[in-house]
């Protein structure tokens, strides 16, 4: 909205004027507050929008944009006062508001499914140890996935009949208590060991481009990653939010004006929804 009043300031300047009754204009003072905030409050615009994406996962990228924002509002020098005081603000509600997304403690969502997305991993963490604790945490995750299929697979392989005939004597087993100790310590250590190396080998590929798909990644290396393409996929998601619904009523709202209210109701979704499907593509 202020850009395009600032595009237009010399032609609205200039039929303001002409007006007889017409409302108060701008002074040169309230021009410079607008041109001055438009460079800091253009990031919230980038960032919102990258947010309310409905086709791709938008979860693994709330802390690289998070960290994305702040480097850029400290970057931008504003002129006046206002914008200065503007700035600060801005700045003191993102710290107080984003401060923590990165920790484990908070929402461990958010650093799960950014070191999942191959376009980032861990270089968009600010601090290296929140992303060694996304890392652990995954591990273990990883690992107790792993021994469940283990246990899941042994316990197969246990219910499996065998075809002998074997004597009272014989069936009594006195080894029995050191098989299990022996299948447990057996399971646990190679989940242990399975989540290291697949992680290692996940790091060890290079990063996606930025504007590629982290699904396609995970497809193409679903049979190296194995189990870790279902946290993956459990992680890189697209939170619930009203975006939709009120991008459809602001569009509605727009084409059932005064002029148009006999349109028909089936005719006004067919607008609709070309009209949000031709924003999409555009997008």
């Amino acid at each position: 909205m202020l850009e395009r009043l600032v595009e237009l300031k010399e032609p609205l300047i200039y039929a303001m004027f002409s007006l007889k009754d017409g409302p108060v204009m701008l002074n040169a003072q309230e021009w410079e507050v607008i041109e001055d905030v438009i460079p800091i409050l253009k990031p919230f615009e980038v960032m919102t929008t990258e947010l309310s994406g409905e086709n791709y996962p938008t979860l693994a990228i709330v802390i690289p944009l998070v960290r994305g924002l702040h480097i850029s509002l400290v970057s931008k020098q504003m002129r006046i006062y206002l914008g200065q005081l503007l700035k600060q603000k801005l700045l003191g509600n993102l710290n107080s508001r984003f401060k923590l997304i990165e920790e484990q403690n908070l929402k461990p969502e958010f650093s799960r499914a950014t070191l999942l997305d191959p376009r980032f991993k861990k270089l968009a963490f600010q601090h290296t140890i929140n992303a060694e604790n996304a890392e652990k945490s995954i591990t273990d995750e990883l690992s107790l996935l792993i021994s469940e299929h283990l246990n899941e697979e042994n316990s197969n392989i246990s219910e499996t009949p065998e075809i002998q005939t074997i004597s009272n004597n014989e069936a009594v087993d006195l080894w029995s208590f050191l098989d299990d100790k022996l299948n447990t310590e057996r399971t646990q250590v190679t989940s242990v060991s399975s989540a290291d190396n697949i992680l290692k080998q996940y790091f060890s590929l290079p990063h996606s481009n930025r504007k590629s798909k982290p699904t396609d990644f995970w497809i193409k290396h679903k049979i190296l990653l194995g189990e870790l393409l279902n946290l993956a996929l459990k992680y890189l998601v697209i939170p619930a939010t009203s975006v939709p619904s009120e991008r459809i009523f602001s569009k509605a709202g727009e084409i059932m004006s005064a002029k148009r209210n006999r349109t028909h109701p089936k005719n006004l979704d067919i607008v609709i929804h070309a009209s949000l499907h031709y924003l999409q593509s555009v997008q």
